[in-house]
């Protein structure tokens, strides 16, 4: 009987050796999108739109990106896999909770759609807009609105002494700040370059 819980131990770590030894089957993409590409495109929006922010560069924790069309589907650790689809709405931000400006991104066409800083002043008229386009798309799922609107609870967030996102109190003019081709309220796409064959 001493015995059990030490085979039961070996067979466990054993288990656990070849799980992290085999690469994730599940980190598939559609074409064009690319996961380097896609998750700099992501990095990139995030950095810009926390210096708009006020906060600037550098921020603490890692980034964490969440398919809100399939919720298993997930960037919840530094080296994670995640699939990047066609249609998907995806929710990234940084961990650290004052820092955690959450951006919505939709892949689509071969480009990225972003909508920023959904959780702040500036970002609700974007957000609003958001959830109109997608209430009135057919091709949307009901659980995929209702996860647009419930969009924080697909995010894992670290708090240390703040209780709040440090989100400026005022709008700003997005297309000012950024000088990009910055689309009517906060929403703009980044072209995907196509994959290699």
């Amino acid at each position: 009987m001493r015995f059990i819980p030490i085979i039961i131990l070996v067979v466990f770590a054993s288990i656990q050796a070849r799980a992290q030894e085999s690469p994730p089957s599940a980190c598939l993409n559609d074409k064009p999108y690319r996961t380097e590409e896609v998750l700099k495109a992501f990095r990139k929006r995030y950095d810009m739109t926390a210096v708009n922010e006020g906060y600037g560069l550098g921020g603490q924790g890692f980034y964490f990106i969440w398919d809100l069309t399939d919720p298993s589907n997930k960037l919840t650790a530094p080296g994670a896999c995640i699939s990047f689809k066609e249609g998907h709405f995806y929710h990234f931000s940084r961990s650290y909770y004052a820092a955690s400006f959450s951006h919505i991104a939709r892949l689509r066409g071969g480009e990225i759609e972003f909508v920023d800083s959904v959780n702040c002043p500036s970002g609700q008229a974007g957000y609003v807009k958001l959830l109109e386009t997608v209430a009135n798309d057919k091709s949307v799922s009901r659980k995929v609105l209702k996860r647009l609107k419930q969009y924080r609870k697909f995010g894992i967030y670290s708090r240390t002494d703040f209780e709040t996102v440090a989100c400026r109190r005022h709008s700003y003019n997005s297309e000012k700040q950024s000088g990009s081709s910055m689309k009517l309220a906060r929403m703009s796409s980044t072209p995907i370059s196509p994959s290699p064959s």
